[in-house]
């Protein structure tokens, strides 16, 4: 939960700065917290934005959207796109399983 509230504290500061935010995390937890302190601070929507990778939680990514909010599709690509997504998949391995259910899930 360390780092949790770690990434709340960091997302408090930042909503309250008058600066666009960009919140970059697939995890229900800090989305809800975000979307809190989002409506406590009275921010527009065009103050922040969700940002999530490409195949990653797509039931949540369309949840989002359906509730109005601002969603950003990252996409690695490039020379070193690899590197990038075996680090990613050895931080959290969780990340793999939604990206091999996205690839063989139907219409994908």
């Amino acid at each position: 939960m360390g780092l949790k509230l770690d990434g709340r504290l960091c997302l408090e500061i930042l909503l309250a700065a008058d600066c666009p935010v960009g919140i970059a995390t697939h995890d229900d937890w800090l989305i809800q917290e975000a979307r809190r302190l989002v409506g406590h601070l009275g921010l527009p929507r065009d103050r922040y934005e969700f940002q999530m990778l490409l195949g990653v939680r797509p039931d949540l990514r369309q949840r989002l959207r359906a509730e109005g909010e601002r969603v950003r599709i990252y996409v690695p690509f490039g020379e070193k796109w690899r590197a990038y997504c075996l680090r990613r998949f050895t931080e959290n391995p969780e990340l793999l399983g939604h990206v091999l259910r996205a690839l063989f899930r139907p219409g994908a």
